[in-house]
């Protein structure tokens, strides 16, 4: 886990410790693992969860595309390109697990992409950013919150 993860989860272990009433902790993880679980615990300082529930990642309007690829820059433009011609106002987020690859080859693509679709589409409001773990908890909560709460303009 991150530092900042760690950090915060002791915090939040710290404060219920001050309070007087159990309250319930629900913790989500797509790789939710033996040992992560023990280190969530050791973190909360409890010895184990009371539960553990498992289900899919499947909701209404969320796609997930894993695409294994030689050329991922070409296959995530070709994904990509379809989609905004599909829908000129979706919404889409790209995964590296590289820091230089987010902050610059697959943002300079995003940008290009957006520039080059908002060409056909005037009224296509659109931006392009990175996040990676440098940009702290608080910044990618704001982010992803506006990302999920945006409607499209009418047009």
């Amino acid at each position: 886990f991150r530092k900042e993860f760690v950090e915060a989860v002791t915090n939040v272990s710290n404060i219920l410790t001050a309070c007087d009433i159990k309250i319930p902790i629900i913790a989500m993880s797509a790789t939710y693992r033996e040992c992560d679980q023990r280190r969530v615990s050791q973190c909360l300082g409890i010895d184990r969860p009371d539960a553990i529930l498992r289900g899919d990642l499947s909701r209404r309007g969320i796609t997930f595309l894993v695409d294994v690829s030689g050329a991922p820059a070409n296959a995530i433009r070709q994904d990509a390109t379809q989609d905004l011609i599909a829908d000129p106002h979706s919404q889409q987020i790209w995964y590296t697990n590289s820091k230089t690859n987010a902050e610059g080859s697959l943002l300079q693509l995003a940008d290009t992409l957006l520039e080059e679709k908002n060409e056909d589409n005037e009224c296509a409001e659109t931006v392009a950013m990175s996040l990676t773990g440098a940009d702290g908890i608080m910044q990618k909560v704001y982010v992803m919150d506006s990302f999920t709460s945006y409607s499209p303009p009418g047009c």
